[in-house]
């Protein structure tokens, strides 16, 4: 895996702070370029135009997932956005600037808040990803069994099961599932991060939060063979973009708001895969263990990622309930 991206957060709010660094001067600009590992204006918009080119592109007609990517700047009819930001926030981030009455769009609509009022200007970008399993889930192997929630209830969830080899890597305290999705070569998998304690997702939370790359150096490179496995059906995963606790689904940044929305389809959804594993040993062997198998059971809160082969973050968030 390349490491372009290694340090970069998830590619919506990359792209944000990146328009926002567009319109940036002096110490904020350079506060801006460090978070998001730059040197320079003109470093970051080749960046952004790398994800956008490599990360963000399209592969439905080669059999691959379907992405769309879409970016404004909205500013107050009355606050002046300088020509130059809005032919930036064109050229290098294909944001489109727009004029929005705010203080009439708002209040219309029975917002007052003081604080909306006040906006003068808006960031925005959304993400649309749909990916088919490079190894579809067969439908009929689906259950219902029990996911185990934070707040002690249990859900009645339907997981989907494979005995087929995965990509699972075994950690300290957790394992990691790799599913690629289609297209040649593969580019886009999901990383699901299940530990192993039912409890114990926020204290992953916290860790991966806190070692910036940690979640990185837990990701599988090979197959291995699987005894149980279960993994929840997620058929609508919307509003998946990494938010603040308790927010409503956008980053707050220093200008105004950074909103990502994207709806990734993910469930058995393809052909029956069917797979065998063949092994031959010599009769003059003293002495042969089978493969130890691996189990995945992803029947309690877990983080998943989906990520580009360069190392973009399309998506981040959590599972706390599959069932909601």
């Amino acid at each position: 895996m390349s490491h372009l991206f290694y340090n970069c957060p998830v590619v919506s709010v990359y792209a944000a702070l990146a328009v926002l660094a567009a319109g940036a001067r002096g110490r904020t600009l350079q506060e801006l370029l460090a978070a998001l590992s730059a040197h320079s204006g003109d470093e970051l918009a080749a960046r952004v135009a790398t994800v956008v080119a490599r990360a963000l592109a399209d592969q439905s007609l080669s059999g691959g997932p379907a992405v769309t990517f879409a970016s404004a700047v909205w500013h107050d009819a009355a606050f002046a956005a300088s020509p130059a930001f809005r032919a930036a926030a064109a050229k290098s981030f294909n944001a489109e600037s727009r004029a929005v009455d705010f203080h009439n769009e708002l209040g219309s609509r029975g917002h007052k808040q003081p604080h909306q009022l006040e906006t003068s200007l808006v960031i925005t970008n959304a993400i649309y990803f749909k990916g088919m399993w490079e190894e579809p889930f067969n439908k009929a192997k689906t259950i219902v069994d029990k996911f185990y929630c934070l707040d002690g209830r249990t859900a009645k969830a339907r997981f989907m099961r494979s005995d087929s080899s995965q990509f699972i890597s075994v950690r300290d305290g957790l394992k990691v599932l790799k599913l690629p999705y289609q297209s040649s070569p593969p580019r886009h998998s999901m990383y699901v991060f299940p530990p192993d304690a039912r409890h114990g997702q926020p204290k992953l939370v916290e860790k991966i939060t806190s070692m910036p790359g940690f979640w990185r150096h837990q990701l599988p490179d090979t197959r291995v063979p699987v005894g149980e496995f279960r993994l929840p059906r997620l058929a609508d995963l919307s509003d998946m973009g990494a938010t603040a606790e308790g927010s409503a689904g956008g980053v707050l940044v220093f200008a105004g708001e950074v909103c990502h929305r994207a709806v990734v389809e993910v469930n058995e959804e393809g052909t029956e895969a069917v797979a065998a594993t063949g092994m031959m040993f010599m009769p003059t062997c003293p002495r042969w263990s089978p493969p130890r198998l691996v189990d995945f059971v992803a029947d309690h809160p877990f983080l998943f990622f989906v990520v580009e082969v360069s190392g973009a973050i399309m998506f981040v968030g959590h599972v706390l309930d599959p069932t909601n």
